[in-house]
This record gives C-alpha cells, structure tokens and sequence, in this order.
C-alpha cells in the first residue's frame, strides 16, 4: 500500500511539472482591457448623446470607433430610448435600423420600466414601431405602471400604431396598475378616434377603471360629436340622437363643448336631459359639470341660451358647487356673463368654498366684472 501510494503522488507531480508554465500578465497588459472598455463606454454615452439629435454622421463615427452600444446613461437610457427623445424629430427609420444592427437592445428598460416599443407608440409613428417589432420587440412589455405600448399609443391617439400593434398581437383588453385599458386612457386624452377604433375592435366600453369610471359615456360623445363634424349627414342627425337613448347626456355635454348648437338642439328635443351631470371631461378638469356651465367654460354666449330657453336650469351646481356664473367668472367670459345675470343669476351666490362669482375673475378682468355685477345686485335689491 505505500508503495501505491508512492507510486500514485509521483506520477502526479510529473504530470503537474508536463505542464508549460502560465505566462504572467503584465501590469501594462492586465490593465488594457479596462482601459478599452472604458473609452468603449465613454464612446456609448457621445452615441447616446447623438442618438437623441438623430445625428446620423456622429452615430455611424462613434459605431466605427467602437462605441458600446449597450452603454446606459445616469438615468438608465440607453441608445434606442434616447433615439426616440422629442429632440429626435426626424426618427430615421434607417438609422434605427443601423443600431439595431449594431446591436442596440430591442429589450432593454428605462428606469421607469419602459423599453423602446414603448417611447416609439408614444410617439405616434408607425414605421419606427414596425422596425422594432421587425426586431423582436415585446408587445406585452409593461413599465412600472402597468402601461403596454398600446396604452401609450391609445394616449397618443395614434390610430395607425394601434392597428400595428394589435395585428402584432397586442392585447386590447390589457390593463396597467390602476385598472385602466387603452380605451379608458384614449378617453382619459379625449382622443376620440383612437376610442372609435379600439371600441371597433371589440374594447370593453362598460370596463371600470379603478375609480369605477368608464368610457362608454365618453365614447357615446365622440360618436355624436363626430356624426355632427360631417355636415353631409345632417339628415342622419334626429335618427342618431333618438337612438342614443340613455347616451343622450354624454352627447350633450361633447356637442356644448364642441359649440353645435344644432346637434345640441336636437339631443334636447330628443328628450336630453339639459340639467344632467356629464361625465370627466379632461379638458375642463372636472367631474359631474352640467351643459350651461360647459357653454359658460367654453364662452358660449348662443349656446348658453339655447340651453336655458330649453330647460336648463340657472342656479344648477357641478361637484363643487360651482355654478353657470362662477365658471363665466372664473373663465373671464363677460358676454356669457353678462346674459345669465340677465335670466337671472344670483350674483350673490357663495359656492362650497365660500367665494362669490366676482371672487373668481383675475384682477385684469375684476373692474368690469365688479361693475356688472354691482349693478345686478342693486337692481335685485330694489325689487
């Protein structure tokens, strides 16, 4: 046995010493690489920097130097999410083409969670969408908040990139984190053929978000709202406002805002309710507003009195209490103003926040105010 041993301990030190020895790496030689990956990072952050102008020559320069393209700024963007910054106006499809080749990252995220896909729907165009995806772009990827591409697209009201996407297969009934769907946050921008389209495409019109909102009251308004643009199917109006049935509100508060007095007029004769608390409107910030005081926001003077010669009622509050005179006020319409002191608002009126219509106007405008109103309250208290 120790023989064997013996044996066994010197066949493997001549085995060990059969080897050629490992040549020891210099200092010089230890430290290049670094070095190269280094000026290689520094590279990629000038290619980042010239992928947000979309400076072609500077990003073919820096690709032959050997710039990284994988590199990452301090905010976590890499090449392909500067290419798509609102400083890049052109979006070269063919220069994207030539990073992806280079080996940009199709997949790679921001630090809020978003890859290239969703920066190229944001920004509404569908060629660069269709280079990604050409890529391997994931349709499904979700940021931080839950948002896929075609959320962002929705938001945009990019029609084209919607089509684009859902041939890709794109789910229309993903929702992000707060419960809402592309056609929820379509609503939420007031892109009404972006909603057309989704709505089209099977989108759930009933789905609640979070808060319990939906887009169906949103999306009866735009469907109004748009057969009311097309002055060529006026005939077809009386049909559609009978046929809107419980929608009729919706339709009313888009038809006030977008001042058509005629599809106003017949939605009413229709049986529209003109007192009726609409839904969120984006564009005005509040929830539960009534058409007169949409016609006093948006200064419509005709439109405002169509609405009280057809029932609207003067004194009638949205959420806050706010009536058709405070918004006149608050908006510095003095015509519309001026006519519902004449039907006969009260200007003495304090809203839930305590203030009175004139406490609303902005200095510039309060002189004129303060006398119009001066002079209703005085012609009221010598009733």
């Amino acid at each position: 046995m120790p023989r064997l041993l013996c044996l066994w301990l010197c066949l493997l030190l001549a085995g060990c010493r059969s080897q050629p020895d490992q040549p020891t790496a210099s200092p010089r030689q230890a430290a290049a690489p670094a070095s190269e990956q280094n000026t290689a990072r520094q590279l990629g952050l000038l290619l980042i920097d010239a992928a947000r102008d979309g400076d072609s020559r500077r990003i073919q320069g820096l690709l032959f130097r050997g710039a990284d393209v994988l590199a990452r700024d301090d905010r976590g963007r890499a090449v392909l999410h500067a290419f798509f910054s609102r400083r890049n106006w052109r979006l070269d499809e063919q220069l994207l083409q030539l990073l992806l080749r280079a080996g940009a990252d199709p997949a790679a995220r921001d630090a809020s969670g978003k890859t290239p896909l969703h920066l190229a729907a944001r920004r509404g165009r569908a060629g660069p969408v269709r280079v990604l995806l050409a890529a391997a772009a994931s349709v499904a990827a979700r940021d931080r908040h839950g948002s896929t591409p075609l959320h962002l697209a929705a938001r945009a009201g990019a029609v084209e990139v919607l089509q684009t996407l859902v041939k890709a297969g794109a789910r229309i009934a993903a929702v992000d984190e707060r419960g809402r769907s592309a056609l929820a946050l379509a609503a939420t921008a007031d892109e009404c053929p972006a909603g057309l389209w989704l709505a089209g495409r099977g989108a759930r019109v009933t789905a609640n978000d979070a808060f319990g909102r939906s887009p169906l009251a949103w999306l009866a308004g735009c469907c109004l709202a748009a057969c009311g643009d097309d002055t060529s199917d006026e005939d077809a109006w009386p049909d559609v406002c009978r046929r809107a049935g419980p929608l009729r509100a919706a339709a009313l508060q888009r038809a006030t805002r977008e001042g058509s007095r005629r599809l106003a007029g017949l939605l009413l004769l229709a049986g529209a309710d003109p007192d009726a608390p609409g839904y969120f409107d984006p564009a005005i910030g509040v929830a539960g507003i009534r058409p007169l005081q949409v016609a006093a926001w948006a200064g419509y003077t005709e439109m405002a009195a169509l609405l009280l010669d057809l029932g609207a009622h003067l004194q009638a509050t949205d959420r806050n209490g706010w009536t058709a005179l405070d918004w006149a006020a608050f908006k510095n319409r003095l015509a519309v103003g001026r006519l519902l002191l004449a039907r006969g608002a009260d200007p003495r009126y304090r809203a839930l926040d305590g203030k009175q219509a004139l406490e609303r106007v902005s200095p510039p405008a309060r002189a004129s105010w303060r006398h119009l109103l001066d002079r209703r309250v005085r012609r009221r208290s010598s009733r």
